[in-house]
């Protein structure tokens, strides 16, 4: 068990290094495990600005109570703590590749979103077909392919693209660089952090993404929002 004083700098690589295993297999259902054996490290809660973020930038996208959302990337429940109860009886699901991360989601929600019965999946290679009980009208990948090689992206791309309503739409957010791609560049309030073109954290210039929609059968524009406390610029995928 990792030791955790905080989840700042929350990392679905990190959390189990056997979980890394799950990268190359299909998505299973999830199903919660007791915490009493886990000390867990840090619980968010309803103040954590990145969850409060997340759910104000997405109603103003266009999330209703009645929208049926995919959440890639769950762990930890950042979102999910305001998001499930926020939502319809079963219109929420969620796909990480940590089990650790889920379990940490699992463990901060009450009994009563609990009962609300969300979808949630264990896997890395995005294929979820044939496990989603609908088609999502919102996924939402937030600080995702930060931590996702080109290949990886492209392979969410096309497996998203399977399963996304005929007029739904795919919100990712990323780190953007304008310069040389293979320079490094600082984010945060300190500046002392990095994106790499080569390692995680990643930055992508928008023409790469913008190739790898094209060839998995998506258009994609950058959203004109408020960046994320981390400096994330966020972009939209819509089916073609």
């Amino acid at each position: 068990m990792h030791d955790r004083q905080t989840m700042e700098n929350f990392d679905i690589r990190e959390v189990n290094a056997n979980d890394e295993l799950r990268l190359a297999l299909k998505p299973e259902r999830f199903v919660p495990r007791s915490s009493s054996f886990m000390t867990l490290p840090h619980k968010y809660d309803r103040e954590d600005r990145s969850g409060l973020w997340q759910f104000e930038t997405l109603k103003k996208l266009g999330l209703a109570a009645d929208s049926r959302l995919l959440e890639l990337g769950p762990g930890g429940g950042r979102l999910a703590m305001h998001v499930i109860p926020y939502l319809q009886h079963g219109h929420y699901a969620g796909l990480d590749v940590s089990r650790q991360g889920l379990d940490w989601l699992w463990d901060l929600l009450p009994e009563v979103d609990r009962a609300r019965e969300p979808s949630l999946f264990w896997g890395g290679d995005f294929n979820l077909e044939g496990l989603l009980p609908w088609k999502p009208d919102i996924i939402w990948a937030h600080s995702v392919f930060t931590h996702l090689y080109w290949n990886e992206i492209g392979q969410c791309l096309h497996e998203m693209r399977k399963v996304i309503a005929p007029k739904g739409n795919f919100f990712a957010t990323y780190f953007n660089t304008v310069d040389n791609m293979w320079t490094s560049q600082s984010y945060g309030k300190s500046g002392k952090k990095l994106t790499y073109g080569f390692k995680d954290p990643f930055h992508y210039r928008f023409d790469t993404l913008q190739s790898l929609a094209r060839e998995t059968g998506w258009h994609a524009v950058h959203e004109q929002m408020e960046k994320n406390h981390k400096g994330q610029t966020l972009i939209r995928f819509s089916p073609q």
